[in-house]
């Protein structure tokens, strides 16, 4: 449908689309003694895309858009060491690794 009165071009168009980013996180904290925490986890993470339309030239047929329904999903693992040292400070190592389905 014209959109404003001096909408003669016959053209129409409508574009929809629907994005998503959802993550949840477990994680285990372990106090092991002398002031050290061990803390070892998992993440899990996916993102999405769907997207759809369609156009009409005149009084042609409505034309329908290629649909786009894409999904991509992580799985990372985490681990990490904390430490407290005699001269008042903390010592921090960690190591995280990410399994991305795509790649």
């Amino acid at each position: 449908a014209p959109d404003s009165p001096r909408d003669t071009a016959g053209f129409y168009s409508r574009f929809t689309s629907d994005t998503y980013r959802r993550a949840a996180d477990l994680r285990l904290n372990a106090f092991v003694g002398g002031g050290h925490v061990v803390t070892a986890g998992i993440e899990l993470s996916g993102q999405g895309l769907a997207t759809g339309g369609w156009s009409r030239m005149g009084r042609g047929p409505q034309t329908p858009s290629a649909p786009l329904d894409t999904t991509r999903r992580t799985t990372a693992y985490y681990a990490q060491w904390v430490a407290e040292l005699a001269c008042r400070a903390t010592l921090t190592a960690g190591a995280r690794r990410d399994d991305h389905d795509l790649f």
